[in-house]
Formats: structure tokens, C-alpha cells, sequence
């Protein structure tokens, strides 16, 4: 259906993703005893399965319309609307797209919105997304992938992933428990907090896989906000390899240590059990894993930084490593 023109604020009917991440914050705001902000919430989608699709169809419409709507709404209260995010989740659902494809059109679609924004006199608005690592079967597509090359080149665009997808339980169909809809949204709410008042937020970032002296090791150098961290607990099953695995290794050659460089602490040290050979090498981390059948993604790792956040329930949420897969140099 296409959204109407309204100047209303109306009580959602259902609880959504998005009214998750409006009732983290206005829950966070309240435990610290800061004002409570009227959040205006909408979330726009259709049966788009590209990406050039979801920037021209049905969804991309009601969202001009929601956008003129918030501001209406805004005046009408008196106040002056402020747009803390808009979220982005389409991935999966782009099955016709490849990484060709894919990146650009996120590029196109974040534009068209920023251009949107300033047609109504907002803000660049913050984008927010969380890095798809598929479902219990789905572990390796061309646009999971290509999503690596959205985390470190933002094409100008003030975007940040808040979480891996890869941390958070699943039913039998693939989709979020709601328990992990509850901790999606609290991620989302860390990631959107931080940078609403002018704080960094990133999840390690895997840069750059190249042969060390040593001809059985890999280096790896990675991007992060703070220390690394190589979680011994291994709390969502990444075993001994931590989650790394070779793509392309001609000789058989195994992972049998993954190690943080005490001398550089922004660098892990992959050993393997004899010098991996292959034109093609490629480290790869939480991709590409094989189906699992224990609710979690088939995709999982065991990197992460020092961040932490302990939530209601008193589970303790980390800012984990973003799948990659990199060329060995």
C-alpha cells in the first residue's frame, strides 16, 4: 500500500526491528535520567530483488512520502526534526544482484537518500546496517562478500556496521529469535548512541593478509577501535581455527594456530601446518563455513575488540570481527 500524506503521530500496532531500537534508546535515556525524545519510527520495504529495484520501486516511494510526513509532523509539534539514522537491510534479498552490482547501487541508494535529506533541510543522515552472514545453510554468496568493500570505503557517506549477523541465534527458518531481534537492536542502539554524540564506532576490520618470514604463517593486519581480542571462551563455537579457514590452498596445507602479534596488537599470526601454495589464496574469516545445526549462523568467528556491553538480561554483547575474505600476498 502507499503511504498517505499525514501529519500524525500514531501508536505503532506491532512491534518492528526499528521500534526495538526506539525503545533501547529511549530506555538508556531514561536509565540515565536524560530527556525522553519522541521518536518517530518507519520502516519501508518491498518484494524488491535488486538493488536497483528497492532505489526505484514501491519502498523507495513510501519512504519520500514517510520523510515528508516526519517533517510535517515535526511542525506540528513545534519542534525541529532530527533523523538519528536510517537503517539499511538488503542483502540477502538480492538475489539477482552480484558484487558488481550490489556495491554501487548501495552507493546510489545512500545518495538518493542523502539527496532527499537535503531537500527537507536534514542532515546527512547516519547510515546503519549489520553485516550480513547468512543463515545456517546460506554461508557464501557474492553479495556477502561485498559487503567487505562497504566497511572500509564508505564512498563518502557516514555508514558504520553495528554488528556481524553472525553473532545472533536463529529459528528454523533462517530469521532471528526474538530474543536476537532484542540484542540486534541493542547493538544498533550502541552503534547510533556513539555516533549521535560525536563518539567513533567500528568493528574490527580484517585489512590485509600478506606471507610472513616465516613461510607456514600468514600476517594479518586488521583495523580496530581498540586491543584485539582472540576469545578464549569461544562463545559462539568458532573452534580451534577461530573462525579462519584457506580458500584456494593448492596443498592441502591446514590452519593449526591463529595468534595475536604480542609486538603488534593490531596483528594476527595465521600458522599453518606447511607453507599454503596457490595462485588464488585467500584467507578467509566467518565465510564460507559449512551448515550448521546448532541455531547459529553456519558463519561464525572467535575476533573481536575490547568493547562490551552487559543488557538487561544480563548478557554480555561484544563488538565482534566483520566476516572478510583477502588475497594472500
Amino acid at each position: 500500500l502507499d503511504v498517505a500524506e499525514n501529519a500524525a503521530v500514531e501508536h505503532l500496532p506491532e512491534q518492528t526491528r526499528d521500534t526495538l531500537i526506539a525503545d533501547e534508546i529511549v530506555a538508556r535515556r531514561r536509565e540515565a535520567y536524560r530527556a525522553l525524545p519522541v521518536i518517530y519510527v518507519r520502516g519501508e520495504t518491498d518484494s524488491a530483488s535488486s538493488i536497483s529495484r528497492l532505489s526505484t520501486g514501491p519502498a523507495m516511494r513510501n519512504f519520500r512520502q514517510s520523510v515528508a510526513n516526519f517533517c510535517a509532523a515535526a511542525r506540528a509539534l513545534g519542534v525541529a526534526p532530527k533523523v538519528l539514522a536510517v537503517s539499511l537491510d538488503f542483502t540477502l534479498e538480492a538475489v539477482e544482484d552480484d558484487a558488481d552490482s550490489w556495491h554501487p547501487g548501495m552507493y546510489n541508494l545512500m545518495q538518493t537518500i542523502t539527496d532527499l535529506f537535503a531537500d527537507y533541510g536534514l542532515r546527512q543522515p547516519l547510515f546503519v546496517a549489520q553485516f550480513e552472514a547468512g543463515t545456517q545453510t546460506v554461508s557464501d554468496l557474492p553479495v556477502l562478500r561485498a559487503q567487505w568493500d562497504l566497511a572500509w570505503n564508505k564512498g563518502g557517506h557516514d555508514f558504520i556496521y553495528s554488528a556481524p549477523s553472525y553473532m545472533f541465534a536463529l529459528d528454523d527458518f533462517g530469521r532471528p529469535t526474538g530474543t536476537a531481534r532484542q540484542q540486534m537492536a541493542q547493538m544498533d542502539a550502541c552503534a547510533i548512541e556513539a555516533r549521535n554524540t560525536d563518539l567513533a564506532w567500528s568493528c574490527p576490520l580484517l585489512l590485509l593478509a600478506e606471507r610472513a618470514a616465516d613461510p607456514c604463517v600468514i600476517r594479518c593486519t586488521a583495523q580496530s577501535m581498540n586491543r584485539l581480542v582472540l576469545d578464549d571462551l569461544d562463545p559462539l563455537n568458532a573452534g580451534p581455527s577461530r573462525g579462519f579457514a584457506l580458500e584456494g590452498c593448492e596443498n592441502g596445507a591446514q590452519i593449526i594456530g591463529v595468534a595475536i602479534d604480542p609486538a603488534a596488537e593490531n596483528d594476527l599470526l595465521i600458522t599453518c601446518d606447511k607453507p599454503p601454495l596457490g595462485n588464488t589464496l585467500h584467507l578467509t574469516y566467518a565465510l564460507g563455513h559449512a551448515p550448521s545445526n546448532d541455531g547459529m549462523p553456519a558463519n561464525r568467528g572467535a575476533l573481536r575488540d575490547e568493547w562490551a556491553y552487559v543488557n538487561r538480561d544480563g548478557a554480555r554483547l561484544h563488538r565482534w570481527a566483520l566476516p572478510a575474505a583477502l588475497p594472500v600476498h
